[in-house]
């Protein structure tokens, strides 16, 4: 699989739960182009305060009326998407399957089209074959030998260190951006 083929994706949320919490940043990879917005989270949904001391949001950033709404976002990020694949692309990230639960729970609820495929690629289960223990993005990062990823943390850098991850990992050099 070539790295043009795999769409590393980070979003940020104000919780655990999509039913009840919002996406409020997402960050894409595809190779060397990358995506960044923000997103207003609806006034209806729940804000955990863990979540935002994480991702450096606060209660009003999130619910700021200048922000797109979710579903702008979820389009913008499907034309990025499928400049290089109309079928799909496979996603990539350190525990995908949180940030794809968001991402299908709220292309269901706006009737945007589902954008990957059915297959997905997770940094921190390659990494947990490698070296035998759990941990978080940076852990992993600094074990293989890369910095760890720069504060405050965001959806693009989160995305960006999923794939220089991944490109250690398999013993590839990692792509200047």
């Amino acid at each position: 699989m070539k790295i043009e083929d795999i769409c590393f994706i980070d979003i940020e949320t104000s919780g655990l739960h999509p039913r009840r919490h919002g996406i409020c940043q997402v960050g894409a990879v595809i190779g060397d182009r990358t995506f960044f917005s923000t997103a207003r989270v609806p006034n209806t949904m729940e804000v955990d305060d863990a979540a935002l001391s994480i991702n450096g949001e606060t209660r009003d950033s999130i619910f700021d009326t200048n922000r797109p709404f979710v579903a702008e976002v979820l389009q913008s990020l499907r034309a990025f998407i499928a400049w290089d694949n109309p079928k799909g692309i496979v996603a990539g990230g350190h525990n995908p399957s949180f940030d794809l639960g968001f991402i299908r729970h709220d292309c269901d609820i706006y009737g945007i089209p589902y954008m990957f495929s059915h297959r997905s690629l997770d940094t921190h289960t390659m990494f947990v074959d490698r070296f035998g223990f759990t941990c978080n993005l940076d852990t992993a990062r600094t074990t293989v030998g890369l910095p760890e990823e720069p504060k405050p943390h965001n959806a693009l850098t989160g995305a960006k260190c999923a794939q220089q991850l991944y490109l250690k990992l398999k013993g590839l050099p990692c792509i200047q951006q």
